[in-house]
């Protein structure tokens, strides 16, 4: 009976905003802003249908539909709601469908020719928190065209913060960078969050063991698991290295590696470290490797097969974002083999 009244009221919501706020699928202009319902909740506002939704059409003519659940709540499911009419059944129908707690993928085949309208629905506990749809059009038995997707926001859940959260590390920079060095102290200038913080980390947890001008840290990411709706877990090779700057170059002086896990807390848009599981040194990491992969053997594979170029292309990345972010007259770096490694996105300086 619930369902049915939601049908119901999905159906007039829709006649009435829907030819408001549709756009062509791969526009990625949201176009709306929050809308004032009578002054209390905040409710209905147009999403970019291309953050949330996006779609496949097989070789064979057949549909496969990704939505995404951004809603943070895992116990919210997506179902589509196609079925519902019967002339959308005589054109297309699902034939399988899987729900994860970050996502929700539909398979649909065509019935016969014509044009029609995929409606889906997220929703928790007979409670919606989107719908979405976008047309569909069938010819000669095969799905040839997808478009005119809308993305409308219902409501916003709001999930209790668990009381078990570990405190977050202390991050102190103090001791990080010399005052006295002819260059500016390291930031991460780059636009992902989670690579943010865990420079962050590295930066104040281990700069302060090596001697030199300037300490990079640079990221190498294995795998991130972002199932859970408070933490992001993030496992990688993560470099340090400390450099001295001569003339336009910067010459590595010290090097080291980490390899281990890190478990951040989803804070809003940013994140905290909660742990750094590192794997031990020694002659055998194989044990601590093993324990933190927790059985994931092709994580396990990329651990074993770090390569040199790996490494490489991360210093590259990370010292060039560096140096452009504070304009510096540098357009190399030395390792310590004495290989001369030109930089990215930086003027060439003659000799």
């Amino acid at each position: 009976m619930k369902k049915v009244l939601i049908f119901a009221l999905l159906a007039a919501f829709l006649l009435v905003t829907l030819p408001s706020c549709t756009v062509n699928i791969n526009n990625t202009d949201s176009g709306g802003d929050t809308e004032d319902s009578g002054g209390e909740t905040e409710l209905v506002r147009s999403i970019d249908p291309a953050t949330i939704m996006s779609y496949d059409i097989s070789p064979e003519g057949e549909l496969t539909v990704n939505m995404v659940n951004d809603s943070g709540d895992p116990d919210s499911i997506w179902y589509c709601t196609a079925s519902e009419t019967s002339d959308s059944a005589q054109i297309i129908v699902i034939t399988s469908a899987e729900n994860t707690p970050t996502s929700f993928t539909s398979h649909f085949a065509p019935v016969s020719d014509g044009s029609t309208q995929l409606g889906f629905n997220l929703s928790r506990d007979d409670i919606l928190y989107k719908v979405a749809t976008f047309d569909v059009t069938v010819s000669e038995g095969r799905v040839a065209a997808v478009g005119n997707a809308s993305v409308i926001e219902f409501s916003q859940f709001s999930l209790p913060v668990p009381e078990d959260i570990p405190p977050a590390v202390e991050l102190n920079l103090e001791g990080s960078h010399d005052p006295n060095s002819p260059l500016p102290a390291y930031y991460y200038s780059g636009t992902d969050e989670y690579l943010g913080i865990i420079c962050l980390y590295m930066t104040a947890m281990y700069s302060k063991n090596y001697e030199g001008d300037i300490k990079i840290p640079a990221p190498i990411i294995y795998k991130i698991d972002e199932s859970d709706p408070y933490y992001l877990r993030v496992w990688g090779r993560f470099l340090i290295d400390a450099y001295d700057l001569s003339g336009h170059t910067l010459a590595m002086r010290e090097s080291d590696e980490k390899l281990g896990l890190f478990t951040l807390h989803k804070t809003g848009d940013s994140y905290e470290v909660i742990s750094f599981d590192s794997v031990g040194r020694g002659a055998d990491t194989s044990p601590d490797i093993r324990r933190i992969c927790e059985g994931d053997e092709s994580l396990v594979n990329r651990f074993y097969k770090g390569r040199e170029a790996d490494r490489t292309n991360a210093r590259v990345d990370y010292v060039s974002a560096y140096v452009y972010a504070n304009s510096l007259a540098i357009d190399r770096y030395v390792d310590l083999n004495g290989a001369e490694v030109m930089l990215v996105g930086v003027p060439v300086i003659g000799d």
